[in-house]
């Protein structure tokens, strides 16, 4: 898909005419209304592909909310190497961690030049990037960007069975524990 669309832009950069171009380069007039491709456009999808091959190929990292020590996550590894699928372990953090490494994670710059370019079409951002906005832009709360901070840093550690053999919450909510929730690992379903 990444080759696709680079040979892709290569024709229509290479392309001399401007007769009714559904996809226009910055030189053309495209058929839609009030579309226009600018050199900057072009510029920052190039160089969106360039992140997308290097994270699908494992050269980058994709970064988690909940990791900053450099370490991310090997992309072609979670596709390489597939297991179960949860979506709340992958955002909590566990199901990532077996991908984790230290590495080329990919920076925030790249993503808000691609925000700006495409005016926030561009409709998303790596995970960590997500839970780096203060509460209140994200749900009108008003707890301070420390304190999100420092919720957000706590270790990942799976749901199940902690060292002395308690499951769940029964530990009263350890650190890195939710509390009120139970452990969903298999080994502690009754």
């Amino acid at each position: 898909m990444v080759a696709e669309s680079r040979e892709s832009w290569r024709l229509i950069l290479d392309e001399g005419d401007d007769d009714h171009e559904w996809i226009p380069s910055p030189r053309q007039n495209g058929v839609v209304p009030n579309v226009k491709i600018t050199q900057d456009m072009v510029d920052q999808w190039r160089l969106f592909l360039e992140e997308t091959d290097g994270l699908l190929a494992g050269r980058k990292l994709l970064g988690h909310w909940r990791v900053s020590d450099g370490r991310g996550i090997n992309l072609s590894r979670v596709f390489t190497e597939p297991r179960d699928f949860d979506l709340v372990l992958w955002i909590q953090g566990s199901a990532a961690a077996p991908y984790l490494e230290q590495g080329d994670v990919s920076r925030r710059e790249v993503w808000d030049r691609l925000q700006n370019v495409f005016r926030g079409v561009f409709g998303f951002y790596p995970a960590r990037e997500a839970a780096s906005m203060t509460p209140s832009r994200r749900c009108g709360t008003s707890r301070s960007r420390r304190g999100l901070r420092a919720t957000l840093q706590q270790p990942v550690r799976p749901y199940g069975p902690s060292s002395d053999g308690r499951h769940g919450d029964e530990d009263g909510g350890s650190e890195g524990r939710v509390p009120g929730r139970r452990c969903r690992a298999m080994a502690c379903r009754p």
